[in-house]
């Protein structure tokens, strides 16, 4: 129930009251109070002056303003007066005008109305008790006594003794619940008596602080930095998987072969050109036409018709061909990773070059934005956890098994490595190579710093001891990392990164070649041989034509005989041309089809270019966002949890000026009871699956510092699976990344954490006692610390003494009173609360309630003050 706590007094009686609750406030013995100066009340102003007394300060504010700023369902008011005189006394004026700010701030809450009313035997307390109507007006009159069952001697107001003033406010808070550890106050459910009437009180309170255990125990819990428990798993443990290495590798692999589409894509390579060959009648046509040109000493025309016409054919696969490799700055930064003073570049840098690149491989095309991968990264982080807690997520990433139990990899550092695994170079290397601070698993920036480191070696021989020392030390940093989950992924993404790169250095090298190529010499030269050869051939036959014409001319040879010569001459000069031809250019037709599979290559080339682009894009882009996510999921499974809050012990210092009533221990830690009861409840705190709910409350805990984007992530997570640079200065996941990382090292115990263990420290009896076995207390003298047992601690407050007479003292009676049992105890209340670990004992007696005309003291003198009319002062 969140309630409000407020008590007012006049200002004698509150500097006396506040000095104590501002010390025990800021020790946390109690929780936060309101309190107002009732003189400080004007009449004709309504608003009403407070402060609030917390653990970190105390402030200033308007009563109905603080009152009203969170929504509270119980209200107490406790007003406080001292029966020395009158200037400690509040009025029922005072009281009326506190009460309606408290009926008029909180209208529909409870409300708890006290008056309490403090003294000693020489005060005279029926002329200051007045009771209020529809109160719980209340009369303490300190005595020091350490229980009920043990003798007292009544306390007086001193100024060299403050026993009185801390026995009133100790009673003051066990009546309104400040105790740490009260879940509420003693009157909070009781009904005021009715009539103008007051109750005797007695209180007895115990207060012992546990945050030394607590931090001790949420220590041993919360810490998984080295370690994972074996979570349950339905009515059995999870077992440690043999070779974690193996293990967290496999997961990565997995985890890749579901989104293999982030990796390089497979190039699909145009068919080969067809191969035309040159056959006897093809040979037969265009010997004709080479025996002209030859004749026309144009030997090389047809040829050249043959290779302009080829060329043209294939025009389109070398036009618009962009050249990128060295010469191209931005691909450049990319490849060799630094800028132009030596630095290391930043991601940013490659993603900006690469765009450039495909821009100017591409002109004329809008660029489009790279692929989103959000459920690699969903994936990412539900495998990790799944290694770690053996949850079932995904069934492409399921739990490890081992034989029929679920494993996990329980060292932490095997699925990430910590965060403070960082590479960084020595001072004197760092003056040659600034700005080369590597992350954990970071493996394009450890190839990339490794070739530095070689050129450092060649440029500064005189460091090569130290630079082979320091490869060999980024080596094994490398080989350290890459046997996580996490490492292995950027192995593999790395490796693809680097393929991609030789890629296109290749591919461009092969664009240059296929682009420059020049004809061959030899073809001009086969062209002349082959037309002086048919040169040769046809006028050895026009000759033999000649020879058998005029033979048969002469008649020396039959008509018949002499034709038929002739023809046979004119056939074997063309079918031996034709041969000749066709032997002689196949070289000519091999060229020509090299012509027109050298465009085919280039064509394939410039698209596998653009492909092998695009494919870097991506893969940059992921590279960049898989440093993002495993820098905060490093953060996160490193402490999952929180961490437990370092500050120093609180307690033992108070003791000192306390009445015997009133005890303030400390309970200590015990290593072995401590290890007793973690082992004990981690399976029922760590089950299968645990790391779930953490993950979800790590993303939505934004950490400071990041602006509007802060509340842009809180409004929805998925802001950072999108990956978007929402205001221009930078992409949203990398700047919530390093935050995220940065602010895990203060993160506070996790809430639902803290909330099953206090549930375990309220439930299991056994535990709480066993760890709250050892307590502190400082002696109330001489403030000297000894050690004792809890029921040491808490004796004499172990029962609520029913049935069992007993009497307040007669320092607030009168002997006259009318009731002859004014001084008698008629109930007992024992409260045993706890907040976690911390526990508040109260043992409040009250009496029957009574006229005033029972009380010590004179009445009123009527003669200064007039008589005297009962006021009904409102109440709920």
């Amino acid at each position: 129930m969140s309630d409000i706590t407020i008590i007012g007094a006049r200002r004698a009686t509150l500097l006396q009251i506040e000095a104590v609750l501002r010390d025990w406030v800021a020790l946390e013995i109690i929780g936060p109070v309101r309190v107002v100066d009732v003189d400080a009340l004007q009449r004709d102003d309504g608003r009403i002056p407070a402060t609030v007394l917390t653990a970190t300060g105390s402030s200033v504010e308007v009563l109905q303003d603080g009152i009203t700023a969170s929504v509270n369902e119980l209200g107490r008011l406790c007003l406080v007066s001292f029966a020395a005189d009158d200037d400690h006394v509040v009025t029922q004026a005072q009281a009326v005008t506190l009460m309606g700010a408290l009926i008029s701030s909180m209208p529909q809450a409870s409300k708890v109305q006290a008056h309490v009313y403090a003294g000693s035997a020489q005060d005279n307390w029926r002329r200051t008790v007045t009771p209020l109507l529809g109160w719980h007006n209340v009369v303490i009159s300190p005595e020091d006594s350490p229980s009920p069952g043990q003798g007292s001697s009544p306390l007086s107001p001193s100024h060299d003794d403050p026993r009185w003033i801390t026995h009133v406010v100790g009673s003051l808070c066990a009546l309104l619940g400040l105790w740490q550890g009260q879940a509420g106050g003693v009157l909070d459910n009781r009904q005021a008596p009715a009539g103008e009437q007051f109750v005797p009180v007695r209180v007895y309170s115990r207060s012992l602080s546990a945050q030394a255990v607590e931090r001790a125990l949420y220590a041993r819990l919360l810490d998984v930095g080295q370690a994972y428990p074996a979570p349950r798993v339905d009515s059995t443990s999870a077992v440690v998987a043999p070779d974690e290495a193996a293990v967290a590798v496999g997961m990565a692999d997995t985890l890749l072969a579901k989104h293999s589409d982030v990796l390089p894509h497979a190039r699909v390579c145009a068919p080969p050109v067809a191969k035309h060959n040159l056959d006897f009648m093809m040979a037969l046509r265009e010997f004709f036409g080479f025996l002209i040109n030859t004749l026309r000493n144009l030997p090389r025309r047809t040829a050249e018709e043959l290779i302009a016409r080829t060329k043209q054919g294939v025009a389109r696969g070398v036009e618009n061909v962009v050249f990128g490799g060295a010469q191209d700055a931005g691909f450049a930064v990319v490849v060799k990773g630094v800028r132009a003073d030596g630095s290391p570049a930043s991601w940013a840098d490659f993603e900006r070059g690469i765009d450039a690149v495909v821009q100017r491989s591409s002109p004329g095309v809008e660029l489009s934005s790279p692929p989103q991968t959000p459920e690699l990264w969903t994936d990412f982080a539900d495998a990790g956890m799944t290694l770690l807690d053996a949850g079932r997520r995904s069934g492409d990433l399921p739990p490890v098994m081992q034989g029929a139990q679920r494993a996990i990899v329980a060292t932490t550092s095997r699925v990430a490595p910590a965060q403070e695994d960082t590479f960084e170079l020595p001072h004197m290397m760092a003056a040659f190579l600034p700005g080369w601070t590597l992350e954990v698993a970071d493996d394009i920036g450890a190839g990339r710093l490794s070739q530095k480191l070689d050129e450092l070696k060649q440029t500064n021989p005189s460091l090569a001891h130290e630079t082979n020392a320091e490869q060999q030390r980024l080596r094994s940093w490398r080989a350290r990392a890459t046997q996580s989950y996490v490492g292995r992924l950027g192995v593999r993404l790395g490796g693809a990164h680097r393929q991609l790169v030789d890629e296109i250095a290749a591919l461009d090298a092969g664009i240059a070649a296929l682009s420059q190529q020049a004809p061959e010499d030899d073809i001009a030269n086969d062209q002349e041989a082959l037309a002086r050869q048919m040169k040769y051939l046809t006028l050895g036959s026009f000759v033999g034509l000649g020879l058998f014409g005029a033979l048969t001319g002469l008649s020396r040879v039959a008509m018949w005989l002499g034709v038929l010569l002739m023809v046979v001459t004119v056939v074997s000069w063309v079918v031996g041309c034709t041969m000749l031809y066709l032997k002689k250019q196949g070289r000519l037709y091999a060229y020509l089809h090299r012509i027109a599979q050298s465009a085919t290559d280039l064509e394939t080339a410039k698209r596998h270019r653009l492909e092998a682009l695009e494919d870097l894009r991506r893969i940059s882009r992921v590279y960049r966002q898989y440093l993002d996510w495993a820098r905060a999921f490093g953060a996160f499974v490193h402490a999952p949890l929180g961490r437990a809050v370092d500050a120093a012990r609180v307690g033992l210092h108070v003791g000192q000026g306390l009445p015997r009533s009133i005890s303030i221990g400390t309970a200590m830690p015990a290593p072995d009871a401590i290890d007793e009861v973690s082992n004990g409840w981690r399976s029922t705190l760590f089950e299968a699956g645990w790391l779930a709910d953490c993950w979800t409350e790590f993303l939505t805990d934004v950490p400071p510092g990041l602006g509007d984007l802060k509340y842009a992530i809180s409004a929805d997570a998925g802001e950072l699976l999108a990956d978007r640079n929402l205001d221009g200065q930078g992409p949203t996941l990398t700047r919530w990344s390093h935050a995220a990382a940065q602010e895990a090292a203060f993160r506070g115990p996790s809430h639902r954490f803290v909330t099953k263990v206090k549930g375990l420290t309220l439930t299991d009896d056994a535990a709480r006692a066993h760890l709250l076995s050892v307590v502190e207390v400082p002696d109330r003298h001489s403030g000297a610390v000894t050690t004792q047992t809890r029921s040491q601690f808490l004796a004499g407050l172990d029962h609520n003494y029913p049935h069992t007479p007993m009497q307040f003292l007669d320092g607030a009676f009168s002997p006259q009173a009318q009731s002859i049992t004014v001084r008698n105890v008629q109930e007992s209340i024992l409260q045993e609360q706890f907040d976690g670990l911390t526990l508040a004992t109260v043992l409040v007696q009250l009496g029957d309630a009574h006229p005033v005309t029972d009380l010590r003291g004179t009445p009123r003198d009527e003669r200064d003050d007039g008589p005297v009319e009962p006021q009904h002062v409102p109440f709920v």
